[in-house]
């Protein structure tokens, strides 16, 4: 295991301390281990940016609807098909674009 990574174990493990709840000791303890390395803070602050954004994320979910369950909704057949067809619309969009879009403002004069 690299140093990055125990950091980003350890910076784990307070993240979910202080989610349970930290008394005041073990938050002194806390600001020690930040206050010991700027990289500590950083990998710190930026595991509980991602553990905010996932608590969001979990809280648009509707209650009682499984996530496996919304995945599989969303994955039909006709989600598929019209992502398909809109890839295929801008495809041809940009050929026909590159085809007779970029000729109408080009110049040319006789040699001599």
């Amino acid at each position: 295991m690299s140093r990055f990574d125990s950091i980003q174990e350890c910076a784990a493990r307070w993240i979910a301390r202080e989610d349970e709840g930290l008394d005041p000791a073990g938050q002194a303890a806390m600001e020690a281990w930040l206050a010991e390395s700027d990289l500590h803070r950083v990998i710190y602050l930026r595991l509980q940016h991602a553990w905010r954004q996932a608590d969001r994320l979990g809280a648009l979910r509707a209650p009682g609807v499984e996530t496996q369950h919304l995945l599989r909704r969303w994955a039909t057949k006709s989600n598929f098909r019209a992502i398909a067809a809109v890839l295929l619309a801008v495809v041809i969009c940009g050929g026909l674009y590159y085809q007779f879009g970029l000729q109408r403002g080009g110049y040319a004069t006789a040699v001599g």
